[in-house]
């Protein structure tokens, strides 16, 4: 059985829409999926556009990785689950001090 995987992708600006910042960053992340061979859907394909993930605004509700972390804390990827990123400033640039507790509370569960 492959591990299930989410991509995540996302961008600060609504002006970056114009340009390939979502396609470059799907393209890359379903490359390390297929080279590890994990299971990607296409409901599993979350992306915030004009949110930033330096004042944390792709963390609040309204936000897919908002939703993404709701399900995480409920439990939904106990059995197992990658979240691929181009980087992790993809999730948060809010520096060490909030990322170290997102991804303590993603891998703990």
């Amino acid at each position: 059985m492959t591990t299930p995987a989410t991509i995540y992708a996302r961008f600060s600006s609504l002006e970056q829409i114009k340009g390939n910042t979502l396609k470059r960053q799907f393209e890359l992340c379903e490359r390390i999926a297929r080279q590890h061979q994990w299971e990607l859907a296409e409901d599993r394909r979350l992306s915030d556009q004009g949110r930033s993930a330096f004042s944390g605004a792709n963390r609040k509700p309204g936000g897919a990785f908002h939703d993404f972390e709701q399900k995480a804390a409920a439990g939904h990827f106990m059995n197992g689950h990658v979240l691929i990123v181009e980087r992790i400033d993809r999730i948060s640039r809010q520096g060490w001090e909030e990322v170290l507790p997102l991804l303590t509370k993603l891998t703990s569960q």
